[in-house]
């Protein structure tokens, strides 16, 4: 099946399960006849339900899923999911708790529901699904200036969403109503079963997969003093296909199982197939320790991901706005295409800090001579004296300057640091580059 009838096909799937529910409801008993507050409520709570079961089917990594969609995308998604949950289950009981229909007022009823000591256990299971989206909330908003370590958040994470699902769960079948009807237990459960083989299919699967298929390390290679190569050997099975932008999740010194993993881009040629490279910086407690791997470790690789082919048969020619260690990506790209003696024009525009941070600076120029049409631009914001290329940002009268008459028609392609992300996005947009045309990379998968 195409791409194009595959992606909206999966859309559809994930919201008819998501809203199934409410497609259920008229044909039970009792009726849409308590009230159009009471029967909202009822709807709300429903839909925060499934989508508190469903919200970890974007970040599942389901393999052909994961090539079918941007992965930035997934996690966004993935994020306003979790909100619009937490949303609907809080306004669900807001809409129990104060009285529309008869003026405004408060239902003293609704408020004792709070009180878990004297409340029913289907009100117990209801404030324990919102302490748990509570917490969800706050541990993951603040998980920075909180200073969590990200093994902890991650455990925390997966305990409350457990604690959520589960109580939500119990209180919708308790209540009765609507649960009490054999169509639609039979369709929680049904829900319920799906989302436990979600689970599996990520935290026991996927992991024993890897187990299977480990790498080595055969070599860390220091690009510049902050930046590291780290190239990978399949050991015993032939090194999966893919592509120039596609990501990785690594799992270093660690068993497969543990919730600790690493995404990052590959930076190696399509055409190696004996190897594969990740070319990582130096920005957090992990990403310190690559320069004191050694090489024979074991490392184990979820992946690549990522549904689009910077290098595609079917574009014209590519634009790279790249900068810090985003250039990993568009050096994957610009490596298959000199190993591929591709012909189409290329154009990379560069910035950096400093030039001591370059990373593939060498390497660039030796791709100037290995592919006759590219360009290289590199653009450094604290330049040295006797520095003569461009200096500052990257400007859209930088980019249209370098780039020829039909650059709308150019596949563009933007990786870099979160603050670069937005100016980049106006550039493109201020040159009136069709948004079909651009594709972009953000490090925000966490």
């Amino acid at each position: 099946m195409k791409k194009e009838t595959l992606r909206p096909l999966l859309v559809f799937l994930f919201f008819l399960l998501v809203f199934s529910p409410l497609l259920v409801m008229p044909f039970v008993e009792p009726g849409l006849s308590r009230g159009w507050q009471r029967e909202s409520s009822i709807i709300l709570g429903f839909v925060g339900l499934t989508l508190a079961g469903w919200q970890l089917a974007p970040i599942s990594r389901f393999t052909p899923a994961q090539k079918l969609f941007n992965l930035d995308r997934l996690y966004t998604f993935h994020h306003i999911l979790s909100v619009m949950s937490a949303v609907f289950v809080t306004v669900h009981y807001l809409l129990l708790l104060f009285n529309f229909e008869a003026g405004f007022g408060i239902n003293n009823w609704a408020l004792g529901l709070l009180n878990i000591f004297t409340a029913p256990l289907r009100a117990q299971m209801g404030v324990l699904s919102l302490l748990a989206y509570l917490l969800i909330t706050i541990t993951s908003v603040f998980r920075k200036p909180l200073r969590m370590d990200y093994d902890v958040w991650r455990i925390l994470h997966d305990i409350f969403t457990l604690i959520l699902v589960a109580a939500g769960l119990t209180h919708a079948l308790l209540v009765g109503n609507y649960t009490a009807a054999p169509a639609m237990k039979a369709l929680l459960w049904f829900e319920t079963a799906l989302w436990i083989l979600v689970a599996l299919y990520i935290r026991v699967f996927k992991p024993l997969d890897q187990l299977r298929h480990p790498y080595n390390i055969i070599e860390v290679r220091e690009e510049v003093e902050n930046a590291f190569t780290l190239a990978l050997e399949p050991q015993g099975f032939a090194l999966p296909e893919f592509h120039a932008g596609q990501v990785a999740w690594l799992t270093v010194r660690r068993s497969p199982f543990s919730l600790r993993r690493h995404p990052f881009s590959v930076s190696s040629s399509t055409h190696n197939r004996q190897h594969i490279e990740f070319t990582i910086k130096e920005l957090g407690d992990f990403t310190r320790t690559v320069r004191n791997l050694k090489a024979g470790e074991t490392v184990y690789i979820d992946g690549p991901f990522g549904y689009h082919n910077i290098t595609h048969p079917n574009h014209k020619g590519m634009v790279f706005l790249v900068g810090g260690i985003g250039i990993a990506p568009a050096m994957s790209a610009l490596r298959s295409m000199a190993d591929g003696n591709d012909p189409r024009p290329v154009y990379l525009f560069y910035g950096n800090n400093h030039l001591d941070h370059l990373v593939f600076g060498e390497e660039l120029k030796q791709l100037e001579a290995r592919l006759p049409n590219f360009r290289n631009h590199v653009v450094l914001e604290h330049p040295p004296a006797d520095w003569h290329g461009y200096k500052g940002f990257i400007t859209s009268d930088l980019v249209r300057k370098e780039l020829p008459q039909n650059f709308r028609e150019l596949n563009f392609f933007i990786c870099g640091p979160q603050p670069m992300m937005k100016p980049m996005r106006k550039i493109l947009k201020t040159l009136e580059v069709p948004a079909g045309n651009v594709h972009f990379e953000e490090f925000n998968m966490a």
